[in-house]
């Protein structure tokens, strides 16, 4: 173990780069392939998202009046408007509609993209504060215990989970 620990030792930050991508990669491939539905806190979120990108203001109803949107903090929908309005930009769409089914197989491919997108952005950012955590393990412990706990969060499956688990 001493040999492939000065191994590792001298290339520590390309260790620390594929730990990452692959712990990346797990995600996306559970996004893609364990695709679920939206929960109730979701789906309000996503209709907030679609009324701001059409104009209509922060609410979660779909049809008018849509008065304003009191009970969620705006955060999680304007991450979903903002995928929402790559899409439109992307494909010249006018208005999105609303999902005719929360089960997202079931969706309409563009809802599908949206909600992918901001998946990924979501492992992005879970994974972007394991690594600061790991660094700060780093200095004040050591370089293997900031791998080893890269290396366990990569494939621990309550964080692969959870990232998945949209708008929480």
């Amino acid at each position: 173990l001493k040999a492939v620990w000065s191994k590792v030792k001298n290339h520590y930050n390309y260790v620390v780069c594929a730990i990452l991508v692959c712990a990346f990669l797990i995600r996306l491939a559970f996004d893609i392939w364990v695709p679920g539905g939206l929960s109730l806190d979701a789906q309000s979120y996503y209709k907030a998202a679609l009324n701001i990108v059409n104009g209509v203001g922060y609410s979660d109803y779909t049809e008018a009046p849509f008065l304003p949107f009191y009970f969620r903090e705006p955060l999680t929908s304007y991450s979903i408007a903002l995928s929402a309005w790559i899409y439109k930009i992307a494909f010249g769409i006018e208005h999105l509609d609303y999902p005719s089914s929360w089960a997202i197989a079931e969706m309409q491919p563009w809802h599908q993209m949206i909600i992918l997108i901001v998946k990924t952005i979501s492992s992005l950012l879970q994974l972007a504060g394991l690594f600061l955590f790991s660094l700060l393990i780093r200095k004040y412990t050591s370089k293997k215990a900031a791998l080893l706990f890269l290396g366990i969060s990569a494939v621990y499956v309550p964080l692969v989970i959870y990232h998945s688990l949209l708008l929480r």
